[in-house]
Formats: C-alpha cells, sequence, structure tokens
C-alpha cells in the first residue's frame, strides 16, 4: 500500500511540477472561436479539383509508409526470437538484441531521414530509410514482447515429444502470438503513413512535400483535402486497413 501511494505522490508531484514548469495559462483556451474562424474560413470548403494531380503523391506516401513497415517487420521478425525470455536463453544475447531495439527505437525518424538526405538525396529512398531503421527497433520490442508473454506450455510439450528447439518455438510459440503480431504490423503501418507525411516536408517525399509548399503559399483548402484524402479515407469504418481487419 505505501508504494502505491508513493508511486500516485510521485507522478502527482511531477505533474504538478511539469504544468506550472511550462506556464500553461488554460486562460487562453477561451480563445478556441479564433481557430474555429479560421479553420472555417480557411480551411473549408476543401478544394476537391487538386485529387487527380496529387493523386501520384498520395500513393508516393502509401509506398513509403508500406515499405517503411514490411522491411523491419521481417527483420525484426527474427530478430525479436533473440530478445524474448521465452525463446531465447542466453543471456548476453538477450541483452544485446534488446539493447540494439531499444537504439534504433530511441532515434526520431526525422533525425534518420536528415541523416540520409545529404547520402541519398531528396526523394523516397530517405524516407523508407528512415522509416524502416526506426521501425525495426519499436517492431522489435513489440515483437520481443508479444512472444514473452505466451505460454510456453506448448512448446515444452513438444520438446517432449521429441521436436527440436527451433521446432517447439515455431509450432509452440509463434502461432499463439500470430494475431498479436499482425495486430502490432498493422499499427506501425498506420503510424507510418502520418510520419511519411512529415517526412515530407524536409524532402523525403510523398504528398507531405506538396502539403508543405500549399501551407507556405497559406492555400490551406488543398491541405484540408490531401489531408482527408490521406488518412481517413484508408482507416475510417469501412476503409480499406478496416476490410482486411
Amino acid at each position: 500500500m505505501k508504494k502505491i501511494v508513493l508511486i500516485f505522490f510521485i507522478l502527482g508531484s511531477m505533474f504538478i511540477g511539469s504544468f506550472f514548469y511550462l506556464e500553461l495559462d488554460l486562460q487562453k483556451l477561451l480563445n478556441i472561436s479564433n481557430t474555429i474562424a479560421f479553420v472555417n474560413e480557411r480551411w473549408l470548403p476543401p478544394d476537391t479539383t487538386i485529387l487527380p494531380a496529387r493523386g501520384l503523391d498520395i500513393l508516393t506516401t502509401l509506398a513509403i509508409a508500406f515499405l517503411g513497415t514490411i522491411i523491419p517487420a521481417f527483420f525484426s521478425f527474427f530478430c525479436s526470437f533473440g530478445g524474448s525470455h521465452t525463446t531465447c536463453f542466453n543471456r548476453k544475447l538477450y541483452a544485446i538484441t534488446r539493447g540494439v531495439f531499444g537504439f534504433f527505437r530511441a532515434i526520431p525518424e526525422i533525425v534518420l531521414a536528415l541523416i540520409f538526405i545529404p547520402t541519398v538525396g531528396l526523394g523516397p529512398l530517405a524516407g523508407v530509410l528512415a522509416l524502416s531503421i526506426h521501425n525495426f527497433g519499436v517492431l522489435g520490442k513489440l515483437y520481443s514482447e508479444r512472444l514473452e508473454n505466451i505460454n510456453p506450455g506448448l512448446k515444452e510439450a513438444l520438446l517432449m515429444l521429441g521436436a527440436s528447439k527451433a521446432a517447439g518455438t515455431f509450432f509452440g510459440i509463434v502461432p499463439k502470438a500470430l494475431p498479436n503480431l499482425i495486430a502490432d504490423t498493422l499499427y506501425i503501418f498506420e503510424r507510418n503513413i502520418r510520419n511519411s507525411l512529415i517526412l515530407g516536408f524536409i524532402g523525403a517525399g510523398g504528398i507531405g512535400q506538396t502539403l508543405f509548399i500549399d501551407f507556405k503559399v497559406f492555400d490551406y483548402e488543398k491541405v484540408s483535402k490531401c489531408k482527408r484524402f490521406n488518412f481517413n479515407a484508408f482507416f475510417s469504418p469501412g476503409g480499406a486497413c478496416q476490410k482486411i481487419l
């Protein structure tokens, strides 16, 4: 009980301290009408005439997000066996694998893109590399946790029947974790669509680069339409991703 009280006390102190340190003035929220008026005047109605011209840019963004998901998913899947106590009994390998995942996960995609742009130039390749490297750490962490939370009972039963360790792991652990692994991968894909748009602002290609130009010339009607098409049409109820699920 004392530990719980101490935890809540620490969290409460951090919350209050952060609030006052940032000098947040909640009274400014009373000016929300200014934002509503701005959106109504400058963002609405969306300009639908630009969709045919922006179709290739939107497709580029989706392709960057897809490659930035499927490439790290492949490598993370196999490496995650070394980052799970259920599948790896070598402490050094476990620590190294988790450390590698943590290292790549700690580097933001935008920083990686800025690092790669001088090497590969402006365009989608920088975005794909940035997303792939960062998400290798993210998916590796997620996959490792999924494998670690699986009850190893079936694996142990297969080993007792004479199966090899590899077969016991593959047939005793992976099938149980597979639905969660797929769900994590789809979540990262959705996340990558948003991130690839942001990477486009620094020259990594896709619709983000076009939106950045529209922002600079204050053409918000085009921005609002592209954003709605790029995200809502894909992940809204009845959208492509929902149909897959």
